[in-house]
């Protein structure tokens, strides 16, 4: 039996309207080149087609790009992280885990890059065997994440209890009603 079964590779939204991997790329090389959107978000979405589409040599171009115009920390890690799953498809395990590496150094606020290289560690337990001092670098890597984790926590901990702290009294007030309401009244005569 012929089953019909047809599909894009891939889907960029334009305006909101969807596009074919085949025509978004025309439109977004065109974008690039004129500058119609921001390059960033241009050569993001180049970088999307064309890891969707299994052309990661030309997302890969793309994406040293972004790493290199990068503007904060967070966007470079983003981008290092990026890159990592670019060398994962291409099945260049080495790479990939320096990548992830590479974005933990750069902003360990943000544990993903950490999660994919350890999630490519079980996967293929082999690449410890080739990067120097790979477990120094894993073993770092775990204490930066862990360290801006707990920071994290305790300063949220800090604002919490600063807001949730109902407004108290004076201990010393509090006190004095106890020993007030202890005490018989005693009325002194207007004098």
């Amino acid at each position: 039996m012929n089953w019909p079964f047809h599909f894009t590779k891939s889907s960029v939204l334009q305006g909101g309207t969807l596009m074919a991997a085949e025509q978004s790329e025309p439109r977004l090389l065109h974008q690039l080149q004129t500058r119609e959107r921001p390059e960033e978000f241009v050569r993001w979405d180049l970088v999307r087609l064309y890891s969707s589409t299994a052309r990661q040599n030309q997302a890969f171009v793309h994406v040293q790009h972004l790493v290199e115009t990068a503007e904060t920390f967070e966007k470079k890690a983003a981008y290092h992280l990026a890159t990592g799953q670019l060398m994962e498809q291409q099945q260049n395990f080495v790479c990939a885990a320096m990548c992830f590496i590479r974005a933990v150094q750069t902003n360990a606020a943000n544990p993903r890059a950490l999660r994919r290289l350890e999630a490519l560690l079980e996967e293929h337990p082999e690449v410890r065997q080739h990067i120097p001092d790979f477990e120094l670098h894993l073993m770092a890597s775990r204490k930066a994440v862990e360290r801006v984790t707990q920071t994290r926590r305790q300063s949220i901990k800090r604002s919490k209890a600063r807001t949730a702290v109902p407004e108290r009294k004076p201990s010393w007030l509090a006190g004095a009603k106890h020993i007030f309401a202890s005490e018989k009244h005693v009325s002194v005569p207007a004098g």
